[in-house]
Protein backbone atom coordinates (compact mmCIF):
# COMPACT_ATOMS: atom_id res chain seq x y z
CA UNK A 1 0.00 0.00 0.00
CA UNK A 2 2.55 2.55 0.90
CA UNK A 3 4.46 2.44 -2.49
CA UNK A 4 1.58 3.46 -5.03
CA UNK A 5 0.94 5.98 -2.33
CA UNK A 6 4.15 7.85 -2.84
CA UNK A 7 3.92 7.54 -6.53
CA UNK A 8 2.69 10.76 -8.91
CA UNK A 9 -1.05 9.83 -9.12
CA UNK A 10 -1.32 8.91 -13.12
CA UNK A 11 1.56 6.44 -11.74
CA UNK A 12 -0.44 4.88 -8.77
CA UNK A 13 -3.64 4.45 -11.05
CA UNK A 14 -1.17 2.55 -13.79
CA UNK A 15 0.08 0.76 -10.94
CA UNK A 16 -2.79 -0.91 -9.73
CA UNK A 17 -5.03 -1.51 -12.76
CA UNK A 18 -1.87 -3.30 -13.70
CA UNK A 19 -1.55 -6.01 -11.11
CA UNK A 20 -4.38 -7.66 -11.39
CA UNK A 21 -2.68 -8.96 -14.95
CA UNK A 22 1.15 -8.92 -14.18
CA UNK A 23 0.85 -13.07 -13.37
CA UNK A 24 -1.11 -13.33 -16.70
CA UNK A 25 1.30 -10.71 -18.78
CA UNK A 26 4.61 -12.94 -17.08
CA UNK A 27 2.38 -16.19 -18.15
CA UNK A 28 2.11 -15.15 -21.83
CA UNK A 29 6.07 -13.81 -22.05
CA UNK A 30 6.49 -17.38 -20.35
CA UNK A 31 4.05 -18.63 -23.47
CA UNK A 32 6.24 -16.66 -26.05
CA UNK A 33 9.40 -18.09 -24.70
CA UNK A 34 8.64 -21.72 -24.73
CA UNK A 35 7.54 -21.05 -28.75
CA UNK A 36 10.12 -19.42 -29.51
CA UNK A 37 12.47 -22.24 -27.97
CA UNK A 38 10.36 -24.87 -29.83
CA UNK A 39 11.40 -23.66 -32.47
CA UNK A 40 15.13 -23.21 -32.02
CA UNK A 41 15.30 -26.48 -31.28
CA UNK A 42 13.88 -28.17 -33.93
CA UNK A 43 15.61 -25.85 -36.46
CA UNK A 44 18.72 -27.12 -34.23
CA UNK A 45 19.58 -23.07 -33.14
CA UNK A 46 20.49 -22.21 -29.77
CA UNK A 47 17.69 -20.35 -27.61
CA UNK A 48 17.44 -16.87 -28.10
CA UNK A 49 19.80 -15.13 -25.72
CA UNK A 50 16.79 -11.72 -25.37
CA UNK A 51 15.12 -14.33 -22.69
CA UNK A 52 14.64 -12.82 -19.07
CA UNK A 53 16.04 -15.53 -16.46
CA UNK A 54 12.40 -17.11 -15.93
CA UNK A 55 11.68 -17.21 -19.77
CA UNK A 56 15.16 -19.21 -20.07
CA UNK A 57 14.21 -21.49 -17.51
CA UNK A 58 10.82 -21.68 -19.16
CA UNK A 59 12.88 -22.65 -22.72
CA UNK A 60 15.28 -25.50 -20.79
CA UNK A 61 12.33 -27.00 -19.47
CA UNK A 62 10.58 -27.46 -22.86
CA UNK A 63 13.90 -28.63 -24.57
CA UNK A 64 14.11 -31.68 -22.11
CA UNK A 65 10.83 -32.59 -22.88
CA UNK A 66 11.13 -32.54 -26.19
CA UNK A 67 14.61 -34.88 -25.88
CA UNK A 68 12.57 -37.10 -23.77
CA UNK A 69 9.45 -37.92 -25.15
CA UNK A 70 9.51 -36.51 -28.76
CA UNK A 71 10.55 -39.33 -30.65
CA UNK A 72 9.71 -37.43 -34.33
CA UNK A 73 7.71 -34.10 -34.76
CA UNK A 74 5.21 -34.31 -37.38
CA UNK A 75 4.35 -30.92 -37.27
CA UNK A 76 4.06 -27.42 -35.05
CA UNK A 77 2.00 -25.14 -34.58
CA UNK A 78 -0.50 -27.27 -36.94
CA UNK A 79 -4.06 -25.56 -37.49
CA UNK A 80 -7.10 -27.81 -37.28
CA UNK A 81 -10.64 -27.16 -38.21
CA UNK A 82 -13.93 -28.40 -38.26
CA UNK A 83 -16.49 -26.87 -40.65
CA UNK A 84 -19.35 -29.64 -39.62
CA UNK A 85 -18.70 -28.04 -35.87
CA UNK A 86 -17.95 -24.33 -36.60
CA UNK A 87 -14.53 -24.10 -34.94
CA UNK A 88 -10.46 -23.93 -35.73
CA UNK A 89 -7.24 -23.71 -33.71
CA UNK A 90 -4.14 -24.40 -33.10
CA UNK A 91 -2.43 -27.05 -31.25
CA UNK A 92 1.28 -26.74 -30.28
CA UNK A 93 2.63 -29.89 -31.31
CA UNK A 94 2.31 -32.69 -33.13
CA UNK A 95 4.46 -35.30 -32.95
CA UNK A 96 4.73 -39.19 -31.94
CA UNK A 97 6.16 -40.20 -28.79
CA UNK A 98 9.00 -42.97 -28.07
CA UNK A 99 6.06 -45.73 -28.09
CA UNK A 100 5.40 -44.15 -31.36
CA UNK A 101 1.84 -43.16 -30.69
CA UNK A 102 0.48 -40.01 -32.47
CA UNK A 103 0.66 -36.97 -29.64
CA UNK A 104 -1.14 -33.55 -29.17
CA UNK A 105 0.82 -31.48 -27.15
CA UNK A 106 -0.18 -28.18 -26.00
CA UNK A 107 2.04 -26.05 -23.96
CA UNK A 108 0.60 -24.00 -20.97
CA UNK A 109 2.46 -21.43 -18.64
CA UNK A 110 -0.41 -20.35 -16.63
CA UNK A 111 -0.51 -20.64 -12.91
CA UNK A 112 -2.23 -23.85 -12.76
CA UNK A 113 -3.45 -26.50 -15.29
CA UNK A 114 -7.59 -25.97 -15.90
CA UNK A 115 -10.09 -28.52 -17.19
CA UNK A 116 -11.07 -26.27 -19.99
CA UNK A 117 -7.24 -27.32 -20.79
CA UNK A 118 -8.66 -30.81 -21.90
CA UNK A 119 -11.51 -29.81 -23.39
CA UNK A 120 -8.87 -27.53 -25.83
CA UNK A 121 -7.70 -30.77 -26.84
CA UNK A 122 -10.31 -33.35 -27.27
CA UNK A 123 -11.36 -29.93 -30.27
CA UNK A 124 -7.91 -30.19 -31.89
CA UNK A 125 -8.52 -33.95 -31.72
CA UNK A 126 -11.96 -34.14 -33.20
CA UNK A 127 -11.41 -31.75 -36.24
CA UNK A 128 -11.46 -32.31 -39.32
CA UNK A 129 -9.15 -30.90 -41.23
CA UNK A 130 -5.95 -29.86 -41.00
CA UNK A 131 -3.72 -26.93 -42.70
CA UNK A 132 0.42 -28.58 -42.84
CA UNK A 133 3.53 -26.91 -43.70
CA UNK A 134 4.76 -23.69 -43.20
CA UNK A 135 3.07 -19.94 -42.78
CA UNK A 136 4.07 -17.18 -44.88
CA UNK A 137 5.38 -14.42 -43.75
CA UNK A 138 4.06 -12.42 -40.73
CA UNK A 139 1.62 -15.07 -40.50
CA UNK A 140 -0.57 -13.47 -42.86
CA UNK A 141 -0.72 -16.28 -45.51
CA UNK A 142 -0.26 -20.27 -45.87
CA UNK A 143 2.60 -22.19 -48.39
CA UNK A 144 0.86 -25.41 -46.30
CA UNK A 145 -1.54 -28.23 -47.99
CA UNK A 146 -5.05 -28.96 -46.69
CA UNK A 147 -5.20 -32.36 -45.43
CA UNK A 148 -8.35 -34.65 -43.95
CA UNK A 149 -7.28 -34.83 -40.09
CA UNK A 150 -6.90 -38.25 -38.41
CA UNK A 151 -7.82 -37.89 -35.01
CA UNK A 152 -4.22 -38.54 -32.15
CA UNK A 153 -4.20 -41.42 -29.72
CA UNK A 154 -2.51 -39.04 -26.87
CA UNK A 155 -2.99 -35.58 -25.78
CA UNK A 156 -0.71 -34.39 -23.40
CA UNK A 157 -0.95 -30.97 -21.57
CA UNK A 158 2.62 -30.13 -20.42
CA UNK A 159 2.63 -27.23 -18.20
CA UNK A 160 5.60 -25.39 -18.11
CA UNK A 161 6.92 -23.66 -15.14
CA UNK A 162 10.43 -21.99 -14.88
CA UNK A 163 11.36 -25.01 -12.12
CA UNK A 164 9.86 -28.10 -14.28
CA UNK A 165 7.42 -29.27 -16.69
CA UNK A 166 4.81 -31.68 -15.75
CA UNK A 167 2.91 -33.59 -18.62
CA UNK A 168 -0.90 -33.85 -18.10
CA UNK A 169 -2.13 -37.03 -20.22
CA UNK A 170 -5.84 -36.42 -21.06
CA UNK A 171 -7.67 -39.69 -19.86
CA UNK A 172 -8.94 -41.74 -23.33
CA UNK A 173 -11.80 -43.28 -21.41
CA UNK A 174 -12.77 -39.20 -21.30
CA UNK A 175 -11.99 -38.39 -24.67
CA UNK A 176 -16.29 -38.86 -25.61
CA UNK A 177 -17.73 -36.88 -22.15
CA UNK A 178 -14.98 -34.18 -23.19
CA UNK A 179 -16.26 -34.08 -26.43
CA UNK A 180 -19.83 -33.69 -25.59
CA UNK A 181 -18.71 -30.84 -22.87
CA UNK A 182 -16.97 -29.02 -25.78
CA UNK A 183 -20.14 -29.50 -28.31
Amino acid sequence: RGAWEQLPRPDAVKLLTSSPFAERDRAGDRGTAIHAAVQAYLSDKPIADTLSGEELDCAIQVEAYLRQCVKSVLGVEVTVFSPEHGYAGTLDLWHQNESKAICITDWKSAKSVYPEFAVQQIAYRNAEWAVIGDHGPEQKSWKGKLVKWTPAGVLHIVHVRPDGATVHAVDSDQYDRLWEVFL
